[in-house]
């Protein structure tokens, strides 16, 4: 999905994409391989894990944007509308909380967060 989207949309600098299911390491692991194969885009996923009832989430943020948008505070954004908590260090911080009915608002919060920024 995101080698798909990045190369179909090469001049776009982010993605803001919910997964179909989402474990904490699942979020990890794709923001991890986002981050070596496409170190110049900024990514921020979500999904549910429907085994525990929890949203889990993160972004990574590339260099290029880290003036304008950081990490944490986008996910800490995203953190308020689907509960829970987040945290990080420099270009990658994850979340987790229990309002999975407030999925698609936590996306439309990440969405939002980074138009605002105009990067």
């Amino acid at each position: 999905m995101i080698k798909r989207y990045f190369d179909t949309n090469k001049g776009s600098r982010w993605l803001v994409a919910a997964l179909r299911t989402a474990t904490s390491k699942i979020i990890a692991d794709t923001i991890k391989y986002v981050s070596n194969n496409w170190p110049g885009k900024s990514v921020y996923l979500g999904g549910v894990d429907e085994a525990t009832g929890r949203v889990h989430h993160g972004c990574f943020v590339s260099q290029s944007h880290e003036v304008d948008l950081v990490a944490q505070e986008w996910t800490t954004h995203v953190a308020k509308a689907v509960g829970g908590n987040a945290g990080g260090k420099e270009s990658i911080s994850l979340g987790s909380g229990d309002g999975v009915e407030e999925m698609d608002a936590g996306m439309k919060a990440a969405e939002d967060y980074v138009k605002g920024l105009n990067i």
